[in-house]
């Protein structure tokens, strides 16, 4: 019995590969052209450290946290960054991912910590001195769970070996507050 399925698993692998090979169906792939935007992304390419005081009140209620920063290139259309974070209460790993969608003329990505269930999900755009990327998302508010508030994290581009994130919340008052900032520090 083993080797007469065996058999038919092999002849229905081989009809496959060969209806594949038919030119008439094959799938045609197009690489994406590289934009500016593309090319604005991929200069935050490589590795960062930061160390960093919470505010108080907020998420580690005024610890100094210390933060590395993996960032790869999947290609040159999008980045990947894998962070871990830590102060001297807890610790949490990331994972961000950002592109830029030509169609939707926007920057997209999204980001997941091994803290909390919400996967979010950005969308950016470009200041015009091209130095800072703000990605705006919505999600639970920092004070009140059971709410939906807006958050941007602007992502600043100080030089080749420097960049600083800022975090802030649209308050009850229509107000942007905010809660978090980091320097990071290309490593050499």
């Amino acid at each position: 019995m083993k080797t007469v399925l065996k058999s038919v698993f092999l002849a229905a692998f081989a009809l496959t590969a060969v209806r594949a090979a038919t030119p008439q169906e094959e799938i045609e792939v197009h690489q994406a052209a590289i934009s500016p935007e593309h090319a604005w992304l991929l200069q935050l390419v490589g590795e960062w450290e930061a160390t960093w005081d919470s505010e108080p009140g907020t998420t580690g209620s005024g610890e100094t946290w210390k933060s590395l920063e993996s960032i790869k290139a999947i290609g040159d259309l999008w980045i990947v960054a894998e962070g871990s974070t830590g102060s001297p209460s807890t610790s949490f790993s990331s994972m961000l991912t950002i592109g830029y969608d030509p169609a939707e003329k926007a920057f997209v990505g999204s980001w997941v910590d091994s803290l909390q269930t919400r996967m979010w999900t950005y969308r950016g755009t470009l200041d015009e001195e091209k130095q800072t990327l703000t990605l705006a998302t919505e999600g639970p508010s920092l004070t009140d769970p059971t709410k939906t508030s807006r958050y941007e994290d602007r992502l600043e581009v100080l030089d080749a070996d420097h960049k600083r994130i800022t975090s802030v919340g649209m308050d009850d008052s229509g107000e942007w507050v905010q809660y978090m900032q980091v320097n990071y520090t290309r490593r050499k």
